[in-house]
């Protein structure tokens, strides 16, 4: 929650893109964006968490930004089969934090370079479909 000494998270985002239909039932999907981020919260080295009640002396606020120059879906529309494959490749750095890292822009732990999503539909009849999902996302650090 923000307050006076913690203003609230923004984020501005500017994204293209295109979807064009292949054949008679495939859709693809292409885009790219850029987000910058401000007053971005984190905690100091060292923070005290628990049983503090000055808990804003133990935050730090800075700035960030996140890119992907591809984000790729390819959905088939159509059929007893239908579904979708997508793919993002990504970047997020956040930074000019004064007590941390020296200022210094990082990956933060949400930093998910790639991601690749699967999903598959298949209708069985009127009343019962099967759903299968498969992700892999990469880039989580420790």
């Amino acid at each position: 929650p923000s307050t006076e000494g913690v203003k609230p998270e923004i984020s501005d985002q500017v994204a293209i893109g295109t979807t064009v239909m292949v054949a008679d039932n495939v859709l693809v999907t292409w885009e790219a964006w850029y987000k910058r981020l401000q007053n971005q919260v984190d905690f100091i080295d060292g923070a005290e968490l628990f049983g503090n009640d000055a808990l804003e002396d133990e935050l730090v606020i800075g700035k960030g930004y996140a890119y992907s120059p591809l984000e790729l879906e390819i959905e088939k529309k159509d059929g007893k089969l239908t579904g979708w494959i997508g793919y993002t490749l990504a970047w997020v750095r956040r930074g000019d934090f004064e007590a941390i890292n020296g200022g210094d822009y990082f990956p933060p732990r949400y930093d998910t370079r790639h991601n690749l999503s699967v999903v598959g539909l298949y209708e069985i009849n009127k009343r019962w479909q099967v759903t299968a999902t498969w992700v892999y996302t990469s880039g989580y650090t420790s």
